[in-house]
């Protein structure tokens, strides 16, 4: 799968197929979650985001590495924005 980088600390892997417009979108949800993220955690490392389509629905895989330890978020939508966003939701409640 293809993985690209935002910033220094965001992974995005299998979001190829996602069109510009689509993308830009993606990138202010991601990065608006990932400063808040970051300010609540001291420790923060990475954000890695993994997308897999399957059929009409897109399975949204979101970990947050700080400090040595790890979260994980699990989500499966029909609308890519929700998804990313529900995944990332739970990251933020769980931190």
């Amino acid at each position: 799968m293809d993985t690209q980088e935002l910033g220094g600390n965001i992974l995005l892997t299998g979001f190829s197929s996602c069109d510009g417009g689509t993308m830009i979108i993606l990138k202010k949800i991601i990065g608006n979650y990932a400063k808040t993220i970051a300010e609540s955690s001291v420790d923060f490392e990475k954000l890695h985001i993994t997308l897999n389509q399957k059929d009409a629905r897109f399975d949204v895989e979101a970990v947050v590495k700080y400090g040595g330890q790890s979260l994980s978020s699990l989500s499966s939508e029909q609308n890519i924005f929700v998804g990313v966003d529900q995944a990332l939701k739970n990251i933020v409640k769980q931190n």
